[in-house]
């Protein structure tokens, strides 16, 4: 009786540790994966101007592999040839992502718009033709509203799907299995998800054809930390 009883205990604190185990794997890759914040280094006070987070990325942001394949999937749905610079964002030799986007990891890499996006100023110089770009300066000339409308038209596309998007990331960056896995039942849906909400800021859109260019000329210290609340000036 006693012997039977050490056996049932035994097993109890077997089953017990394994299940112990296995939660503990899954909150592990789970935090690994979807979570982990990955600090993030500049060269200079310019690039992280540039570049650098304003800490959107939980709230507002797009995961970076997916970003960089959509024009690749819907050029159709860009003003243009040129992928993101038909936008008229202006992309630096050698980075990442055009000035004005964050690229930051956190479980997995990710891109949102930071204060460059609206705030800095592009010229050529009249000797050389170098361009040249003017930190904290109104740039009036980035189409933000046709990069919403871009993001949310693709993710409304009904191609927009895992297996499309992953046949296609495999050009750009090979994932592992298990990333495969959190993509295409994770990331993915609620990428699409969270991208199609953005079919409620066209409406406000309508009737303020040209709101980004002319608010970021009329006030240039304005930011639009949520577009569900952002008022948007009346252009005249």
């Amino acid at each position: 009786m006693t012997s039977t009883k050490g056996k049932i205990g035994r097993l109890v604190t077997i089953v017990g540790l394994i299940l112990i185990l296995l939660v503990g794997s899954v909150w592990y890759l789970s935090w690994f994966h979807l979570s982990r914040k990955v600090p993030t280094t500049y060269a200079s006070v310019e690039q992280q101007f540039n570049y650098g987070t304003i800490g959107s990325e939980q709230l507002d942001s797009v995961p970076y592999w997916i970003w960089l394949v959509l024009p690749r999937l819907f050029p159709k749905k860009l003003p243009g040839p040129g992928g993101y610079v038909s936008l008229k964002m202006d992309w630096e030799p050698g980075e990442e992502v055009p000035v004005g986007l964050s690229k930051q990891t956190i479980g997995f890499p990710r891109v949102s718009l930071n204060c460059a996006a609206c705030h800095n100023a592009q010229f050529s110089s009249a000797s050389n033709g170098e361009s040249k770009i003017i930190l904290t300066g109104s740039a009036p000339t980035f189409d933000l509203q046709g990069y919403i409308n871009f993001l949310r038209s693709s993710a409304n596309d009904p191609r927009f799907t895992a297996n499309y998007l992953l046949n296609k990331l495999e050009d750009v960056y090979e994932l592992s299995w298990l990333e495969k896995n959190f993509y295409r039942y994770i990331i993915i849906p609620q990428s699409q998800q969270a991208l199609s909400q953005l079919n409620d800021i066209p409406e406000l859109l309508k009737s303020h054809p040209e709101w980004a260019k002319e608010a970021m000329q009329q006030f240039p210290s304005i930011e639009f930390q949520n577009s569900q609340t952002a008022q948007l000036p009346n252009p005249t």
